[in-house]
């Protein structure tokens, strides 16, 4: 058997872990769950981490990084129409809650973990990175006439995402599958009113 790379061994680590923290929650899960998860020793955990809360951190990372990067590469492809881009982003989150429960899983668990302040300050980071994106967008549909100018950005931009986080909440209680996906981008809608031709 081909041994891993170092970040390879810890890219297991973390996407078992994900895998782990989804099903079990945060204070349920243990390192030796997560090592047999991963095929790893329990030590092996802990030449990477130092702690189960450190590898929950990381993986707050690894599942902020991934959506931020998906939301980056939308916003960009649809640079000249951003509000078709914010439909695209309802889109892809729609289409990949229907395919893996894990991310909606674990979007609503770190929120109920955000009284520790270590965790707070990750979901944080990230809810603030998504923000930024989004109201840069939402700031260029604005400047362009595309969308009404009387919104704050920001304002918008965190009303966007809650609304990310209220589709894992359908997606946890069973009931995204109520909604098909053009009334799912329709939800944006309301948040980036599209000015009169």
């Amino acid at each position: 058997m081909k041994r891993l790379k170092r970040e390879e061994r810890r890219k297991r680590i973390l996407d078992s872990a994900i895998r782990v923290f989804a099903r079990k929650n945060y204070q349920a899960a243990t390192t030796a769950e997560i090592a047999k998860e991963a095929g790893v020793s329990e030590a092996l955990i802990y030449q990477h981490f130092k702690s189960k809360k450190e590898l929950f951190i990381a993986s707050i990372e690894e599942t902020s990084s991934f959506f931020i990067e998906n939301l980056k590469q939308i916003l960009k492809r649809y640079s000249s129409d951003p509000v078709e881009g914010f439909r695209s982003v309802y889109r892809f989150y729609y289409n990949y809650l229907k395919r893996d429960p894990t991310l909606a899983k674990m979007s609503l668990m770190i929120i109920a973990e955000a009284d520790d302040p270590e965790i707070k300050e990750a979901l944080r980071t990230y809810l603030q990175k998504a923000v930024s994106i989004l109201a840069k967008a939402i700031r260029n549909a604005q400047n362009k006439g595309l969308i009404v100018s009387t919104f704050n950005p920001e304002a918008m931009a965190w009303l966007l995402v809650g609304n990310y986080n209220l589709l894992a909440l359908l997606k946890l209680i069973d009931a995204l599958d109520t909604f098909d996906e053009e009334s799912v981008i329709r939800m944006v809608e309301p948040f980036v009113t599209v000015t009169k031709k």
